[in-house]
């Protein structure tokens, strides 16, 4: 079919065989019956292997009965906590999200996940047991929520593999390389947080420090990942990680897959995966396409792209809502093998390759030209392509196949670009596209970092009575700035006034910022109780539609509660695109032990995760440690002190200075994770009159990294709390740009509080007024609204 013959112009030799049966039957001297009826038969028989429908029906149907179990969708491998085994759809399908009872109020609310994707095909090379693949997951955040794994070719696509029993040994040895690759890092982690009682520096109040620590390292103790998925089908292998603690969120597995190539036998074709997570569907397809690079071989591969759109199909049960094709889910990648060259002459490809001209190859791939063109995955993306292309390599090494002397054999093949990763639909955010290094095989891994928008229904009917409770004790709070409510208008006119700013074309930002920033939180909650009861719809959800920038993260964060801001900020910082540690360190460790515990109330809840797992996985060593101690210790927060604990604290804290084995970091986490901040406002008075050094310069001189940045945060926080963020702010507005989330967080976030204290420390400190910094640092609307904030025209 693919090369163009017409079936009924060249008789075969069983088209012939049948007419000379015939023939033959015409001289038997059977009854006249009989014979009629054979011939009928045969003629039937002739008509059949002639007819073009059915020598495109017949591979298909040979495939079916040869793949049998395999093209199966309720046949896929899974991890169970302590066992893995192949399971059915009604084994998995049924363990549903725990906390989403049918009597459960929900609330939809939008939470990032991130996502790792990688293709690789590996030639047929089976891996060795001690084969490094850490560096291939190697991403910027380090760990990610979701791990995805498509393979090509992971055995040799000879008859004995395509057409015999299918072979799983080499499947589960990938498996394995994976879960210890994946794990590998958190069993670091575990060896780390082992406790060693002979390294604590202060035996007072031995029992309880010893049950605190324990109690701050097991329930520290990060979760490992889990595969959701994992389906082979010849060659072709996808596996699907996630971390065992959003195990319990992720429903409705399947798989669907479609055998392309020789007879549809599955030498070529995809294997995909759904599932939903929360409340959005993923769907991975990993495919291996057609190969070739003559001259019109992409048509075949743009062939079987729409016989995998046409003929993937998931099984759904008629009560679900669930998706049932490729496009009809939410977030869709598709990764593999896609063997799409490049249209240039092999002198000229690799003319380029050499000067590494990148753009001028890429302005001539054929999937490229395909995507632009609209001929191929109509509506797709595919990040920017900044690496070498990852095809044809000789083996074991970094040279392209036929640019080495003296080669012989193998197929030859111009460097291309043939293992891509793409993806359809919003709510996707790319992060990284490139490569990996490992020559195993004659393609190199190609691998992605999405951010996926995942909507989670999260307000179970006590975290609403929390939030309720929060709501109702911030309109107790004055505002304390110079921010001055504007002239009396009812929280009705408000909503309306919202609703008019946002109808046309854009949004009318001075009357958001008029009306929303010269507004306390009890009027800010009344106004979008009263937008909801006149328009039906959530204002929040409105100004995220409506506001963009630096200004929409601003207002979108003065519109929470305290402990939603410290929440949603907590886990940006802890799992964002970018790492802000800093960020994360200052919250956490200017916080009560009361705040303390609302804030992990409502992070388990809302991101299906423990605060506790996020700082283990984006934090290391002492200041982990520290992170985890002060969120696991209940501390006195009273005005009353133990001098003479205080004098001990001294003195423990000065020997560690006169060491020269360095400094006992055990001691430092036990003072300053568990005294109350009138202990540690008195421990540096004490410290100071008793040995003549300031603590804060000891720190500094005994500490580094991250680890000394909470310690000094803890104590500057402790001892005058509006100076310390008067030097946060200076630093996050001095030298060149301007760190605008810190500036964020600490206006909104202190402007009910303490910010007209903040500004006189400002103005005392640095001889500078802060809403003149302000205005020079930022622009526009966004300008205006954190000014509004200060109380200022400036």
């Amino acid at each position: 079919m693919r090369c163009g013959r017409n079936p009924r112009s060249e008789p075969s030799q069983t088209s012939t065989s049948y007419d000379s049966s015939v023939t033959l039957l015409r001289h038997c001297t059977l009854p006249t019956l009989k014979t009629i009826v054979v011939c009928v038969f045969i003629r039937v028989l002739n008509y059949l292997f002639s007819s073009l429908r059915f020598q495109v029906m017949w591979p298909r149907l040979v495939a079916n009965k040869i793949l049998g179990k395999r093209l199966s969708s309720s046949n896929f491998v899974a991890d169970f906590p302590g066992d893995s085994r192949t399971c059915s759809l009604l084994d998995i399908s049924s363990l549903g999200q725990p906390s989403l009872s049918d009597n459960t109020i929900r609330k939809d609310n939008f939470h990032d996940y991130n996502v790792f994707v990688s293709t690789w095909n590996v030639g047929g090379i089976a891996p060795q047991e001690d084969l490094d693949i850490s560096d291939w997951l190697d991403t910027p955040n380090n760990i990610c929520d979701i791990y995805v794994f498509g393979f090509q070719e992971i055995v040799p696509l000879r008859a004995s593999n395509v057409l015999g029993s299918e072979n799983s040994k080499v499947s589960m040895k990938w498996n394995s390389l994976i879960r210890e690759a994946l794990n590998k890092k958190i069993q670091y982690c575990l060896e780390k947080q082992k406790y060693n009682h002979k390294q604590l520096g202060i035996r007072a109040q031995k029992t309880s420090v010893i049950e605190d620590e324990k109690a701050v390292f097991e329930s520290s103790i990060p979760e490992d990942f889990r595969c959701v998925i994992c389906k082979q089908m010849v060659g072709i292998l996808i596996s699907v990680w996630i971390r065992s603690d959003l195990r319990p969120y992720v429903r409705h597995p399947s798989v669907s897959c479609v055998g392309c190539g020789i007879m549809g036998l599955g030498n070529k074709g995809s294997v995909s995966v759904r599932f939903r997570l929360h409340e959005t569907s993923f769907c991975f397809v990993c495919s291996h396409l057609a190969s070739g690079g003559r001259e019109g071989d992409e048509k075949l591969r743009n062939s079987d792209v729409a016989e995998i759109f046409s003929r993937t199909s998931f099984h759904r049960r008629p009560s679900l809502d669930l998706a049932r094709n490729i496009l009809d889910h939410d977030r869709v990648i598709l990764l593999g093998d896609l063997n799409y060259r490049v249209s240039l002459p092999e002198a000229t490809t690799r003319l380029l390759v050499d000067r590494k001209e990148w753009n001028a190859l890429l302005d001539n791939d054929q999937l490229r030209m395909g995507l632009v063109k609209g001929q191929v995955f109509e509506g797709w993306q595919e990040g920017l392509i900044k690496f070498a292309p990852t095809y044809k390599y000789c083996l074991k090494s970094n040279v392209y196949f036929g640019c080495a002397e003296g080669q012989r054999g193998g197929k030859w093949r111009a460097p291309a670009w043939c293992d891509r990763i793409i993806w359809h639909g919003e709510g996707l955010q790319q992060h990284v596209y490139t490569r990996g290094e490992s020559n195993l095989s004659d393609h190199r891994p190609v691998k992605a970092m999405f951010t996926a928008e995942v909507q989670v229904s999260s307000t179970l009917k006590g975290l609403q009575k929390f939030f309720l409770s929060e709501r109702t004790s911030s309109r107790k709070r004055e505002m304390t700035t110079s921010t001055k409510p504007s002239m009396q208008k009812s929280s009705r006119d408000d909503a309306e006034q919202l609703s008019r700013a946002f109808k046309g074309l854009g949004c009318d930002a001075a009357v958001v910022i008029n009306i929303l920033a010269l507004r306390n939180a009890s009027q800010r909650d009344r106004i979008q109780q009263e937008y909801e009861t006149l328009f039906s719809d959530d204002l929040k959800k409105q100004l995220a539609h409506e506001l963009h920038g630096h200004l929409k993260k601003a207002v979108l964060l003065w519109m929470k509660s305290p402990t939603e801001r410290d929440v949603t900020t907590l886990r940006q910082a802890l799992t964002g695109p970018i790492i802000d540690v800093k960020a994360a360190t200052e919250i956490i460790c200017t916080r009560t032990s009361s705040q303390i515990r609302q804030i992990k109330q409502v992070y388990s809840p809302t991101f299906g995760t423990r605060l506790e797992y996020d700082i283990g996985c984006h934090t290391s060593d002492d200041h982990k440690k520290l992170l985890l101690a002060f969120i696991a210790i209940t501390r006195y927060d009273g005005p009353e002190i133990d001098s003479v604990l205080v004098e001990d604290d001294a003195k423990v804290i000065n020997k560690i200075g006169v060491k020269k084995s360095g400094m006992d970091e055990s001691t430092f986490i036990q003072i300053f994770t568990e005294r109350s901040s009138a202990h540690l406002i008195a421990l540096a008075s004490v410290y100071h009159k008793m040995f003549g050094k300031e603590l804060r310069k000891t720190i500094k001189r005994e500490a580094s990294g991250n680890f000394k940045y909470a310690l000094l945060t803890i104590l500057q926080y402790a001892v005058d709390p509006t100076k310390h963020y008067a030097t946060v702010l200076r630093k996050a507005t001095k030298g060149l740009g301007t760190d605008d989330s810190t500036l964020i967080r600490i206006l909104v976030t202190r402007a009910e509080i303490d910010l007209q204290k903040i500004e006189e420390e400002f103005l005392k400190k640095y001889k500078r007024p802060l809403p003149e910094v302000v205005h020079s640092e930022t622009s526009g609307h966004y300008r205006a609204f954190l000014l509004s904030l200060l109380g200022s025209k400036y």
